[in-house]
């Protein structure tokens, strides 16, 4: 369940941005339930991605 959804207005390229809290084993599933791209990119750093890099890749690559 998503908590707030926060939209960019940027004309053409507007976009929203999608915030929640511990979701990140489920978070492949979630987007495919809001028929998201099957391509994304996940941007991080070395500490978060020590943290939380494997639990959101397996989450994103189980889904498809």
């Amino acid at each position: 369940k998503l908590l707030e959804s926060v939209d960019v207005h940027l004309a053409e390229r507007s976009y929203s941005i999608l915030i929640n809290s511990d979701s990140l084993a489920s978070l492949g599933q979630e987007l495919s339930r809001l028929n998201f791209p099957k391509r994304v990119a996940v941007i991080s750093n070395p500490t978060v991605d020590n943290l939380y890099g494997s639990i959101t890749c397996t989450s994103l690559e189980t889904s498809g």
